[in-house]
């Protein structure tokens, strides 16, 4: 009796934690769910693409990223010219940000030059020389965009 007992609390125990992980367990999001940008570089040589879906941002914000990092010097380069980087920017490890309308993030966004768009959506690019990593923060307000900005900059100071 005393060993029946004890395999049920062991199993109570097991099921405890085993709905506690499936809880736990990240949301798979399948390629037609990702970003537009996240399918663009997904398949490109030497560029290992990343998708995440809901990333937080402070307590009560998340939003969705796509990380392209390069693997080789040949993607690094692809980034470089995809994104317009300039080679001044390439002479020392910075990170900075720039403004891209949604979806297109190679191209930065400047406001005079796009003065007949209204008020466009805009996302964060954050893109970071010294790691060869380009983050693309899919905002969908000004509420979001500036969150990131926010978090972008603290976490550089």
């Amino acid at each position: 009796m005393k060993h029946t007992w004890s395999i049920i609390v062991i199993l109570s125990l097991l099921l405890v934690l085993l709905g506690w992980l499936a809880i736990r367990q990240p949301e798979v999001v399948t390629f037609e769910q990702s970003s537009e940008v996240y399918k663009r570089y997904a398949t490109v040589s030497g560029i290992d693409a990343s998708f995440v879906k809901d990333f937080p941002v402070n307590d009560t914000l998340s939003v969705d990223v796509t990380l392209l990092h390069a693997t080789d010097s040949a993607g690094w380069q692809y980034l470089i010219e995809a994104f317009h980087i300039p080679s001044e920017m390439l002479e020392e490890p910075y990170l900075f940000l720039q403004q891209s309308l949604k979806d297109h993030p190679e191209e930065p966004f400047n406001s005079a030059s796009n003065v007949n768009l209204g008020q466009p959506l805009l996302e964060q690019v954050a893109i970071d020389i010294g790691n060869q990593e380009i983050c693309v923060f899919h905002t969908q307000n000004i509420q979001e965009f500036n969150a990131v900005f926010d978090k972008k900059i603290n976490s550089n100071i």
